[in-house]
């Protein structure tokens, strides 16, 4: 069976955690999972490596909307190879591209499992990795039209990904009815 199982979650609301937990469930290794080499069972769909190497050129010769264009279309290749499922870590937003298309196409999508957490404490760990203050981290999860990674003068290891407000980004997921989802709520 071909497809993706995706794993959206706003940032910083232990998606990683999850990962850790699936990528051990699905190594079946007496050895736990590597926090820093979880990319083979649960790769994060903004990775600009994986990106590059399935497109075939490096994407900092493309623009931000130009990178978005290609995704759903990388995200069927995915889907396609070999004969298993798969499992993909997602910070996006469920959106429209400018032309219309879905980001996350409908027709590789097998489910979705919402990893929420209580915006507050996304706050707080948002500004400690940011290294930013409250602040202005309660300012970013309350804005409609965020993303993060789109600073056009540093080239980031992910891709841009528009998150929107922190209500906005739970609403775009749990309110979208292309795939199933089951929604986890994280205690801190």
């Amino acid at each position: 069976m071909n497809g993706i199982y995706w794993l959206p979650s706003y940032p910083k609301s232990g998606n990683t955690w999850f990962r850790i937990f699936l990528n051990n469930l699905l190594s079946n290794k007496d050895e736990p999972a590597d926090i820093n080499n979880m990319d083979v069972n649960t790769p994060i769909a903004s990775a600009r490596g994986l990106f590059d190497e399935w497109v075939g050129y490096d994407s900092s010769d493309l623009t931000m909307d130009e990178i978005d264009n290609l995704r759903p279309d990388l995200y069927r290749l995915y889907a396609s190879e070999g004969n298993q499922v798969k499992y993909s870590k997602i910070h996006d937003a469920y959106a429209e591209l400018e032309d219309g298309r879905k980001l996350i196409p409908k027709d590789v999508s097998l489910g979705a499992i919402y990893i929420i957490r209580n915006p507050l404490d996304v706050a707080v760990s948002f500004a400690n990795h940011s290294s930013i203050n409250f602040e202005k981290s309660v300012s970013r999860l309350c804005k409609k039209d965020f993303a993060s990674c789109q600073t056009a003068n540093i080239m980031s290891l992910q891709l841009r990904q528009k998150l929107l407000s922190w209500s906005g980004h739970v609403e775009s997921w749990t309110a979208q009815t292309d795939t199933k989802i089951h929604v986890m709520r994280t205690k801190t």
